[in-house]
């Protein structure tokens, strides 16, 4: 019987970033996935992987990420038309990291059905923005979720097993008894290697009926139409 929900958030409670990212690399006449690559080369101690497990803060990581993308691109014998900017990056991500309405109200609904609701996150320590704003995602994720665990506050980040194990021990469950949404493959196989059920969400809708099919429950109302971006 599952007990409780774990969803990843970039990707799946929030618009992908990978729209914003593929829009720079068109301003800047590189073929798409040129700038995307530098996320995944070098894994796991390139600059983003370190910055997620809170080794770099986000003013830290600009420089490195800087210095990576150049290379990469070098490597590529690619030309930049524009100088490439981490910082003006990472502005247009935050920007399109707006909750999406579907999964938003698939977590209320969850819980109002008793479920435990749980995300895993990798993220990184934002030194560049308002506190305030940091405040306002914190308690927007603790009204919504019994357990949020931050890569960058616990040193440890998807896909390591460890990640998955202490959010199903914070949320009081066997691992059996979850359920993990991920919209990245390398993040879900490790979940299912532990006896969790996994959704790959690549669309809102379908990955929400595929969760309605595994708790045996009704969780949304399917349209054609897809809602408005939430708020937080």
């Amino acid at each position: 019987m599952k007990k409780a929900v774990i969803f990843d958030l970039g990707g799946v409670l929030f618009y992908p970033p990978q729209r914003a990212i593929a829009a720079y690399e068109k301003e800047l006449g590189l073929p798409r996935g040129a700038v995307a690559y530098a996320f995944i080369h070098g894994v796991p101690d390139n600059a983003f992987c370190r910055m997620e497990r809170g080794e770099l803060t986000l003013s830290q990581f600009f420089p490195e990420f800087d210095r990576e993308v150049c290379e990469l691109v070098s490597l590529r014998g690619l030309t930049l038309s524009g100088g490439f900017s981490a910082r003006e990056l990472f502005q247009r991500i935050t920007a399109n990291s707006m909750p999406i309405t579907e999964m938003l109200q698939t977590v209320k609904r969850l819980k109002e059905a008793g479920y435990k609701t749980g995300a895993i996150t990798n993220n990184w320590i934002d030194d560049t923005r308002d506190q305030s704003d940091i405040y306002k995602l914190d308690q927007f994720l603790k009204r919504h979720f019994d357990v949020v665990l931050e890569s960058c506050k616990l040193g440890i980040r998807k896909p390591d097993e460890r990640i998955y194990q202490l959010a199903c021990k914070m949320l009081k469950v066997l691992p059996e008894e979850a359920v993990f949404l991920d919209d990245l493959g390398t993040n879900l196989k490790p979940a299912k290697k532990l006896g969790m059920a996994t959704i790959k969400v690549q669309d809102t809708s379908t990955a929400i009926a595929e969760l309605e099919s595994i708790l045996g429950i009704t969780l949304a109302q399917h349209s054609r139409t897809q809602s408005p971006p939430s708020k937080l």
